[in-house]
């Protein structure tokens, strides 16, 4: 009889790990709406291109050739308060109201992009049809894929080993 002691105690194991993980799946399969999507979803609009067909693509695609150049000039600002801060961080003596004056420098650039790109992004969506804006919404879902390198190790200076 030892034997089906050990069949029992397996089966009893199987039952467990099968009804832990349908558990598990079905608790991620609950949330799958709920998880937040990127800060800004409308960054990276221009993805719904290769998602419809040709000729819409090529209708569309001035569209956003025309946001690109719009933003291009705020871009530079938002890069240069972006270099603004990294000077004030590093100055010695650290002055305290240069980095607040970079900071909000950069805060008024980056509300100023936004706003213009938030723009651009309704002008895009006028021109959808109801399932282009479909496939939109599922594109803005999904993680950009821009991701080509690994992230640096970046050590504080001075704590090498």
């Amino acid at each position: 009889m030892p034997t089906n002691k050990w069949l029992i105690l397996t089966l009893i194991v199987s039952l467990g790990a099968n009804v832990g993980l349908i558990g598990f799946l079905a608790g991620r399969a609950s949330t799958a709406d709920l998880r937040p999507g990127p800060l800004d979803p409308t960054l990276g609009f221009a993805r719904i291109l290769p998602e419809l067909p040709e000729a819409r693509h090529d209708e569309l695609r001035p569209l956003v050739r025309e946001h690109m150049r719009s933003v291009r000039p705020s871009i530079r600002q938002i890069r240069g308060a972006q270099r603004d801060m990294r000077a004030a961080i590093l100055a010695d003596p650290f002055e305290r109201s240069a980095l607040e004056s970079a900071l909000a420098r950069f805060r008024e650039h980056l509300g100023g992009s936004q706003s213009a790109s938030h723009a651009s992004f309704v002008t895009l969506v006028e021109q959808l049809t109801p399932a282009e804006r479909q496939v939109l919404v599922e594109v803005l879902r999904r993680e950009p894929r821009h991701r080509r390198f690994a992230p640096r190790n970046h050590e504080p200076p001075g704590n090498k080993g």
